[in-house]
């Protein structure tokens, strides 16, 4: 049986490998990410590497098809295939990463490469680390909290650190490194409250946009962890009233201030300062 790290996973979701479950044939075809399934399975697929069944919102059954050390399991499994188990248990999971800055919380949303772990990884100068790639969100009184995770960060190879980072390259995954995040450098509260979302993306001038109304959904909608598509870009499966539920939760984001952020990928280390002094404003 290997290990998989899950010190900060709720204690009601059961994740367990197993030998009995096969992927489908037409999966073992694909050369991408396969999604297939219904509400109470879903399943997923990362060719040669690992097929998951995410069972009812409280359970991940994996069969590991090639050679991966445990710390390369964790962050299989802790990443994509938990947001979606959180959603199929009718949570509301962001794509996103966040930091506690000043005792509040800081997400960043952003499609893939726009930067959201560097970005996470700069600020850690200026705060601790609250969750990486998926942010499972509350609501208490008018008030969005988000919920610890685990403690690593996916970096790129020019920011890997020797002295702090394990001597791991993620399979499959841009030649990118795991590094640790120290316990004085995780956030130490289980929730915290969110201050505000910042949407990533490049664009050859630097702007701050905030946002509002319409803007918001359409800026945070592609973000949500939501029904999967299929490699013909059609749902696994039809639910309206997850969907309308999910609809529903863009009401309580209409405390919290959520702004579009777009700068130049040179100089980069200028503008994370630039976004860093617009943070603490």
């Amino acid at each position: 049986m290997n290990e998989i790290y899950s010190d900060n996973i709720p204690s009601d979701i059961i994740i367990k490998e197993s030998s009995s479950i096969e992927p489908p044939v037409s999966f073992k075809k694909k050369h991408l990410n396969a999604y297939s399934g219904s509400k109470d399975l879903i399943t997923i697929y990362r060719p040669n590497i690992i097929y998951l069944e995410l069972i009812k919102g409280k359970k991940i059954r994996y069969k590991i098809l090639s050679d991966i050390d445990p710390m390369n399991l964790s962050i299989f499994i802790l990443n994509i295939p938990l947001g979606y188990l959180l959603f199929q248990a009718g949570k509301f999971v962001l794509h996103a990463s966040a930091i506690e800055m000043s005792q509040k919380g800081i997400l960043f949303c952003g499609f893939s490469k726009s930067g959201k772990s560097s970005t996470v990884n700069y600020m850690l100068k200026y705060g601790n680390m609250i969750s990486e790639d998926i942010c499972l969100l509350d609501f208490k009184d008018k008030k969005a909290f988000v919920t610890r995770s685990f403690p690593g960060i996916k970096i790129d190879k020019s920011q890997f650190d020797l002295h702090k980072s394990k001597d791991l390259s993620i399979i499959g995954n841009r030649d990118r490194f795991f590094q640790k995040i120290e316990q004085d450098k995780f956030c130490k509260k289980e929730i915290t409250e969110i201050k505000k979302i910042i949407i990533l993306d490049w664009h050859e001038d630097e702007s701050i946009e905030i946002l509002k109304g319409a803007d918001i959904f359409k800026s945070i909608l592609p973000h949500v962890f939501k029904i999967p598509y299929d490699e013909e870009n059609n749902k696994i499966f039809y639910d309206s009233k997850i969907e309308e539920k999910q609809l529903e939760v863009f009401n309580h984001l209409s405390e919290i201030k959520i702004v579009k952020y777009l700068r130049p990928k040179n100089n980069k280390t200028f503008f994370l300062e630039s976004l860093k002094n617009h943070i603490l404003q």
